[in-house]
C-alpha cells in the first residue's frame, strides 16, 4: 500500500485513509458495507490533521460526497465524524481552499435540503451541521450567513415532522447569536422576517394535550433559542422597534423560565440517579454488620433487582428515540444528541440575557424605561425572578472555576 514503515500508530491513518477514502469503492455499499464506510469516515474525520498523508483533507470532501449519493444505514452517523472535522480542525476548515471546506459543505447541505425525494428525518444532520458552521465559526463565516438561511428557510416551508421543524428555526436562532444584524438583515432581504418569527413564536406557543410543551423539548433546543432571541434585544431601535422588542422580550423570558425548569428536573434526576447507585449498598448495613449469608443473599437479589431496573430504563430511553414525533400524545422528550459539546456551552442564557438588558439600559434609557413600563405584573416578576437567577448563576459559575483550579 506504500505504507512507510513505522510505529503501528503512525501507520494506522495512513491504512484507514487508503481504504475508506482512495479506494471506497473497494467497500460494497450494501448495509454491510455502508457500516464499514461509515466508521472508516469516522475514524479519518477524527484523526489529527497532522496524522493524515498528503492531500488528505479531501476526505472531507469525500465524505460529504458518499452523504448525498449513497444510501446509508442513518444519516445520523455522518454527523459526528463531520462535526469533529469542523468544531476540532476549525482553523484548518476555514482557511484551506484547496479543497475548498465551506464551499463543499454548502453545497453538500443545499443538495440535501433542496431534495424533494429525502423525507425530514432522513436529513436532520443538515440543519444541525448549519448549527456547527455558525457557533464554532463565529465572526468568520459571514459570507455563508445569507446561502444558509436560504436553504433553511426553504425547507422549512416544506417541513413537515414537528422536531425538524425545530431544528430549522433553530438554525435562525443560531444566525441571530451569530450576528443579529446580518441575520435578520438577509431575513428582511429575503422577504421572510415576519414570516419566520411568526412561526417562531407560534411554535413556542403550542401545547400538546398533556399540557406541555410541543416544540424545542431539548434543554439546548430551548438554549438556542434564547441566545437568539436576546441577541435580537442587543439591535438598536431602528432595526428592531418598541413593539417587536417587547415581544421579543417577552417570548424570552417565558423560554427562560422554561429552560430553568428543565435544567433543575435533569439535575434532580442525575442525583436520584447517583443515589440508585448508592442504593446497590444495604440499607441496613450500618444498624448490624454481622448479617447472616442468607440475608446477605437477599441483599444481592435487591441489587440485581435494581439492576434490572436501570436497564429497564435504559431501554425505554432508548425506544424513545423511534418515537413518532408528531404524536401530539406523547410526552416523551427528544434528548437525541443532548449531552453533544458545543461552544455555547460556557454561556449561561439568564446572565446573557440580563448583560444584554443593562446594556440597553446603557445606551437607551428612554427605549429600556418603555420596555418595562410595556411588561405586565406577570412578566416583570418573570424579569426579576430571571435577573435573581442570574446572579446566582455567576456565584455558582465562579465556584465551579475555583474548584476546578484547586483539582487540577
Amino acid at each position: 500500500l506504500g505504507l512507510e514503515s513505522s510505529a503501528p500508530s503512525q501507520d494506522l491513518p495512513h491504512l484507514v485513509w487508503y481504504l475508506f477514502v482512495q479506494r471506497p469503492y473497494f467497500w460494497d455499499l450494501s448495509e454491510a458495507g455502508s457500516w464499514l464506510l461509515i466508521i472508516g469516515s469516522q475514524v479519518v474525520l477524527g484523526l489529527n490533521f497532522q496524522g493524515l498523508p498528503a492531500g488528505g483533507g479531501g476526505a472531507f470532501s469525500d465524505i460529504a460526497y458518499f452523504y448525498t449519493s449513497f444510501s446509508l444505514p442513518s444519516s445520523r452517523d455522518i454527523l459526528v465524524p463531520l462535526d469533529n472535522y469542523i468544531s476540532r480542525g476549525t482553523s484548518h476548515f476555514l482557511t484551506c481552499k484547496d479543497p475548498d471546506y465551506q464551499q463543499s459543505l454548502c453545497n453538500t447541505l443545499s443538495a440535501i435540503m433542496s431534495d424533494r425525494n429525502m423525507e425530514d428525518g432522513d436529513i436532520e444532520p443538515a440543519p444541525k451541521l448549519i448549527e456547527v458552521v455558525f457557533q464554532n465559526c463565529k465572526g468568520q463565516v459571514d459570507q455563508w450567513v445569507e446561502p444558509y438561511l436560504r436553504i433553511t428557510i426553504d425547507r422549512l416551508r416544506r417541513a413537515e415532522k414537528p422536531y425538524f421543524k425545530c431544528l430549522l428555526v433553530q438554525v435562525v436562532a443560531d444566525a441571530l447569536y451569530y450576528n443579529a444584524t446580518l441575520a435578520l438583515a438577509t431575513l428582511q432581504k429575503l422577504g421572510v422576517a415576519t414570516e419566520v418569527f411568526n412561526l417562531w413564536f407560534q411554535m413556542l406557543q403550542q401545547v400538546k394535550k398533556s399540557g406541555k410543551h410541543a416544540n424545542f423539548k431539548r434543554e439546548h433546543d430551548k438554549k438556542v433559542c434564547c441566545l437568539g432571541l436576546t441577541s435580537l434585544m442587543a439591535l438598536p431601535a431602528d432595526q428592531l422597534p418598541g413593539e417587536a422588542m417587547v415581544r421579543v422580550c417577552k417570548a424570552t423570558l417565558e423560554l427562560l423560565v422554561l429552560y430553568k425548569v428543565q435544567v433543575a428536573e435533569s439535575q434532580k434526576k442525575d442525583d436520584g440517579n447517583d443515589d440508585d447507585m448508592d442504593g446497590f449498598q444495604t440499607d441496613e448495613e450500618d444498624e448490624d454488620e454481622d448479617e447472616s449469608d442468607k440475608e446477605m443473599g437477599d441483599d444481592a437479589e435487591e441489587g440485581d433487582e435494581a439492576d434490572s431496573i436501570k436497564l429497564q430504563k435504559l431501554a425505554a430511553q432508548a425506544k424513545a428515540f423511534e418515537l413518532d414525533e408528531s404524536d401530539e400524545d406523547s410526552d416523551d422528550d427528544f434528548s437525541d444528541d443532548e449531552e453533544v459539546q458545543s461552544p455555547i456551552d460556557d454561556v449561561d442564557p439568564f446572565i446573557f440575557f440580563v448583560e444584554t438588558v443593562q446594556a440597553v439600559q446603557a445606551s437607551d434609557s428612554s427605549r429600556f424605561q418603555n420596555l418595562m413600563q410595556s411588561l405586565d405584573f406577570h412578566y416583570q416578576a418573570l424579569a426579576n425572578g430571571i435577573a435573581q437567577h442570574a446572579e446566582q448563576r455567576k456565584v455558582e459559575i465562579e465556584k465551579e472555576k475555583l474548584e476546578k483550579a484547586a483539582s487540577s
